[in-house]
């Protein structure tokens, strides 16, 4: 909050303090008195919504305020920069309100050729209620070149990818 804004909305708060005293040693009959409370409460009113709106971001449908909840079981990457992924590499996913104990990945490259999958790994040192962190390691491999990244919802721990949830692209890079 900008300190202007916040100077404006002190003297319009005890403007309004003063002018309430005021209604109130004129036992309400003064009609002055409440005609300048209501005109000092709506320009309070006033202000405080700039004020609140000068704070939010426009999404291009509205403004919002606040962070939207990411919806249940959406993956984030956690530690890959620029897009790109090493052979080798441990690769670390947060999962967002995780309806389910189980994950599986699937590592694909350009023409759809699986080069690695397996189940991830849950790090309980970085969870809680709201998100979870799963890792893997990819495999070494001689292919180079745009990989996508599939992961799945596992029902039974078995590695069947029972539902897709999410896909990424990544450029993969043997070391």
């Amino acid at each position: 909050m900008k300190i202007k804004y916040l100077i404006i909305y002190l003297a319009v708060g005890a403007a309004f303090i003063a002018v309430s005293a005021w209604v109130w040693l004129g036992k309400d009959k003064n009609a002055k008195a409440i005609k300048a409370k209501y005109k000092l409460g709506g320009l309070l009113l006033t202000v405080w919504g700039m004020l609140s709106f000068s704070s939010c971001e426009s999404t291009g449908i509205g403004v919002m305020c606040y962070d939207p909840i990411p919806p249940a079981n959406s993956i984030h990457p956690a530690n890959i920069i620029d897009g790109k992924i090493n052979s080798n590499d441990s690769l670390a996913f947060y999962i967002s309100s995780p309806t389910y104990t189980d994950y599986s990945f699937s590592l694909k490259d350009a023409s759809d050729k699986e080069l690695q999958s397996g189940m991830m790994v849950k790090d309980t040192n970085n969870s809680n209620n709201y998100s979870a962190m799963y890792y893997f390691n990819v495999c070494e491999t001689e292919y180079s070149g745009t990989a996508k990244l599939q992961f799945y919802v596992e029902k039974s721990s078995k590695n069947q990818k029972d539902s897709l949830i999410a896909t990424y692209s990544y450029m993969l890079n043997k070391k």
